[in-house]
């Protein structure tokens, strides 16, 4: 998808605009050199991803006749809070002592070289997304990542908020939780994804993590027994005293990309069957509410914009996959409920239980009645949300 020439005057046009994102596009050659002045902008999120030119280009280039470069200064709008960027675009090496990036509280990023020293100029941050392994730093305390970072960004941290993005194998997982025990043990958030479901994961998350507020645990393939979930409460989940939120739920997955075209238009995690970049903690930033667990509608802004050009013969490739719609009926109301109000004894913090994707289980204290909800955040539970 080949992005418009005038492509910085349209935006200046959308005074409105808040999230912009340009996935998967190809910048023209740079041709007659204009200025680009983007300070009127006020953007609050820009996602840059897969951008390609025309000709080949020096990616070190730093000279605003380089049309990636005018792209990348998109990121220097000092209203933005959220950045996501791969290598294709190396955001970070625009911002200089006399450019200094802008208080970012959201980053998500394939880290490239120089990434650390960019991260160590964001005091403000909160939140990095990590998509592959990068050395031990001292930063946030919410992290997304594969298990294979764990060891390298838990070690000498007290994590808050964990998310696992890529499908674990629970003897490697084990092993990872043993390692950086000590650091974990303040995990008050922790989301993962096992392919094939084991009882075991359960013990092994309890007896790691007891000051968990809220589990999600997204499986692929099997599923819990109805004495496993029966006796959850009283045998496992028990142990953890500060438990508000539980979601465990079977995932649908893409199937296998049949063509490297096919792949390309799929981040890395959902390449191999994990959630992807559109569903993560950037999708679930607004707020929930804690009734209807639908979407609340506090935007301040009326414009949302996707650069995703249409080729030659009119289609638009998708970045995202989008499941099904949550189903408008519960199929196993009365069974489930009774399969929740089991667990009250032995939980009675908690508030928030998730079975079945499209569907949570809510109550307002512990003598309340369970009731079910359709979960519009989507299949991925909202445990950051």
């Amino acid at each position: 998808m080949l992005l418009p020439r005038d492509l910085h005057s349209i935006l200046r046009d959308l005074p409105h605009l808040r999230d912009l994102a340009v996935v998967h596009c190809t910048v023209h050659f740079a041709g007659v050199y204009t200025d680009v002045d983007h300070t009127s902008l006020k953007l609050q999120s820009l996602t840059l991803l897969d951008i390609r030119a025309v000709f080949p280009s020096n990616d070190d280039d730093t000279n605003p006749r380089n049309p990636r470069t005018r792209l990348r200064m998109l990121a220097r709008v000092p209203t933005i809070r959220t950045l996501t960027y791969d290598h294709t675009v190396w955001l970070h090496r625009i911002f200089t002592s006399s450019f200094p990036p802008p208080p970012l509280t959201a980053l998500d990023v394939k880290a490239p070289p120089g990434f650390i020293s960019f991260l160590e100029t964001l005091p403000s941050l909160r939140t990095l997304i990590l998509r592959n392994h990068i050395p031990a730093f001292s930063l946030p305390l919410c992290f997304f990542c594969p298990l294979s970072a764990i060891s390298s960004i838990c070690s000498g941290r007290r994590i808050i908020k964990l998310d696992i993005r890529d499908e674990v194998v629970l003897a490697p997982l084990y092993q990872a939780f043993i390692e950086v025990h000590s650091h974990l043990s303040r995990v008050q958030e922790l989301s993962l994804f096992v392919g094939d479901w084991d009882d075991e994961v359960v013990l092994a998350i309890v007896a790691r993590f007891p000051n968990l507020t809220k589990l999600q645990v997204r499986y692929a393939r099997g599923a819990p027994s109805e004495d496993t979930i029966l006796g959850m409460g009283s045998r496992t989940l028990y142990a953890l005293p500060h438990l508000l939120s539980v979601h465990i739920f079977c995932i649908p997955l893409l199937p296998s990309p049949q063509s490297v075209s096919e792949a390309r238009k799929r981040d890395d995690d959902t390449v191999y069957g994990a959630p992807g970049i559109g569903d993560t903690y950037f999708e679930s930033m607004h707020d929930i509410d804690s009734v209807t667990g639908t979407l609340m509608d506090v935007l301040p802004f009326s414009q949302d914009v996707s650069v995703d050009f249409m080729d030659e013969q009119g289609n638009s490739p998708r970045l995202h996959f989008h499941p099904e719609e949550p189903r408008t009926s519960e199929p196993f109301d009365d069974y489930t409920r009774e399969l929740i109000i089991a667990w009250n004894r032995t939980c009675p913090r908690l508030r928030t239980v998730q079975l079945h994707p499209g569907w949570v289980w809510r109550r307002a204290d512990c003598i309340d009645y369970w009731a079910a909800r359709p979960c519009e955040s989507g299949i991925w539970g909202d445990v950051f949300g």
